[in-house]
């Protein structure tokens, strides 16, 4: 008598994923928390310092280029330069139109992939994080990019991955879209780490 398949979220390897998550966000506003104690005056003169430097359109590229490949700065940086400078005020607009560069990013990564799959360069750029990336793409389809859309695993390396495994672009768009609430989701949590800092100083 056959089983019937269980649920995507009911699989070892996807539960960990989001406990994983789960935990990692614990942590960043431990983290968080810590710092708007401890580093309230200094992080927010380095928020107006970064912003004075890169501006709006400069927020924008670093988001772009982290979420399309990997950078050694991770686009959630940008969130941290809004809520500590003067940008906080108009949070609203700038994170939902950082949320749809993201996804713009998720698009350019699967068609890089799509692109450059016969080639090296995806394991040069991404290095061992590929291989994870492809089993789980494998197994899980759209809900491996919706798993880097949503968690700490690096969402670049999912859609180039989907793109490298030739997924229809249709069977990217919802899961690329969660980067949207993804970004505001964590703007809240740092938003609220910092206020709760804040109350200590």
């Amino acid at each position: 008598m056959n089983q019937e398949p269980k649920s995507s979220f009911e699989d070892p390897e996807i539960r960990s994923h989001i406990k994983g998550a789960i935990i990692s966000i614990l942590l960043l506003a431990a983290v968080l928390v810590a710092a708007g104690i401890w580093l309230d005056p200094q992080l927010k003169a380095l928020g107006r310092q970064v912003y004075d430097a890169m501006g709006i359109p400069g927020l924008t590229l670093l988001v772009y280029l982290g979420d399309s490949i990997i950078t050694p700065i991770p686009p959630d940086v940008a969130l941290v330069i809004i809520q500590r400078s003067g940008l906080s005020e108009n949070a609203g607009w700038l994170i939902t139109w950082l949320g749809v560069v993201s996804v713009l990013a998720g698009f350019t990564g699967w068609y890089l992939g799509h692109k450059l799959h016969d080639t090296s360069l995806p394991r040069r750029i991404f290095g061992p994080k590929l291989e994870s990336a492809e089993k789980m793409m494998k197994r899980f389809g759209p809900i491996a990019v919706a798993i880097g859309a949503l968690t700490p695993f690096p969402y670049s390396v999912t859609t180039w991955t989907a793109g490298m495994f030739n997924m229809p672009f249709k069977r990217m768009i919802l899961p690329t879209m969660l980067r949207i609430p993804r970004l505001w989701i964590y703007y809240w949590i740092l938003d609220g780490a910092f206020k709760i800092g804040e109350l200590f100083n």
